[in-house]
């Protein structure tokens, strides 16, 4: 039978480490904690044993690209509130849409702290049998939120993106708009490649200078590609204007108020979150409502029912956004595309 001071000796390190490791305790980095339990495993030691060993910490794992936007935050607060009436606490990791071996280090992290359960977001996409081990090896069990396909070791939530973007270019095609342009920046590649396809399949040209990505994010970013945008002669602007998420839509309506045009009379705005404010802004913006708060509550139901047992097939659910309308986007203006 092997113990704890075979494996001590293989990993190289003293006892009290691998106990550590073994019992999940964050006390030890989580690398070389998951080291020690590959050891362990590899020499046979009794991993099922450990694992049903392992307390209910009462505390669950959330690893996110950021809080920052509408859409993270939203889920996140839906998520937490959730949990919260079940008694749990949440541990937050934020990645900084930092590459996938720094969102492996914070699974690897979180099941050290000995958590319940881990919610997992990521816009990345990649092989799942990169991850699979680490959610197969941890006791925790596992929701992921991402459009990742393959996914055969935890529950799926997904939200089309895709549907949401070709939502809003349908829109602004039956208005009339054949000039869209697109505002971006590096984190919403899945929107910009969403807009590229809806655009070839209503037919509709793209043209280079109409696409901007930018580094800045939020109201800087829209602030300034519309400034760019807006560098192009008059009769050869975009009359229409599709951004990434409501925030940049503010920036660019900004900057059409500098420049002494006006929303939607010179340019449709569109965005995406259907943030509270939109609402109130001076001209209420137009948007895609992604269903963040159903998102956040399904990802907990999908999370405490494994906590609690229920071993029944896994689920993959598919939320649709839907387009909300108000003032800023109209009907082209005749004058303005002749």
């Amino acid at each position: 039978m092997t113990t704890i001071r075979d494996i001590a000796s293989v990993a190289g390190v003293n006892p009290s480490t691998v106990s550590k490791a073994l019992r999940g305790s964050s006390d030890i980095n989580p690398e070389t904690a998951e080291n020690i339990r590959n050891i362990a495993a590899g020499l046979g030691y009794n991993m099922e044993k450990l694992r049903k060993a392992t307390p209910d910490t009462k505390t669950i794992g959330v690893v996110f690209p950021e809080l920052g936007s509408q859409y993270y935050c939203g889920i996140f607060d839906s998520f937490r509130f959730s949990m919260k009436k079940e008694g749990y606490r949440v541990i937050t990791m934020l990645t900084d849409f930092d590459s996938v071996e720094e969102q492996e280090s914070s699974i690897r992290y979180l099941t050290a702290c000995r958590v319940s359960g881990i919610l997992y977001l990521t816009e990345s996409i990649f092989h799942p049998e990169r991850i699979k081990p680490l959610f197969e090896k941890s006791p925790a069990k596992a929701v992921m939120i991402t459009m990742m396909s393959g996914i055969d070791f935890c529950d799926v939530i997904s939200v089309n993106h895709s549907l949401g973007v070709r939502i809003a270019i349908n829109h602004l095609y039956k208005l009339g708009h054949r000039r869209i342009a697109f505002i971006g920046e590096e984190n919403t590649v899945i929107r910009q490649i969403a807009f590229h396809e809806s655009m070839s399949e209503f037919g509709i040209a793209l043209e280079p200078r109409n696409i901007i990505v930018n580094k800045s994010r939020f109201e800087e970013c829209g602030y300034l590609a519309m400034k760019e945008l807006l560098e192009q002669p008059p009769e050869e602007r975009p009359t229409a204007c599709f951004a990434a998420y409501d925030d940049i839509a503010y920036g660019a309506i900004k900057a059409l108020d500098e420049a002494g045009l006006t929303v939607p009379e010179d340019m449709s705005i569109i965005g995406v979150d259907n943030k509270k404010i939109s609402h109130y802004m001076h001209v209420p913006l137009s948007s895609i409502d992604t269903p963040v708060e159903e998102v956040g509550s399904a990802a907990a139901k999908f999370l405490l029912r494994r906590i609690k047992g229920d071993n029944s097939p896994l689920q993959t659910i598919l939320f649709s956004p839907k387009l909300c309308l108000r003032s800023s986007t109209a009907p082209v203006a005749v004058s303005v595309e002749e």
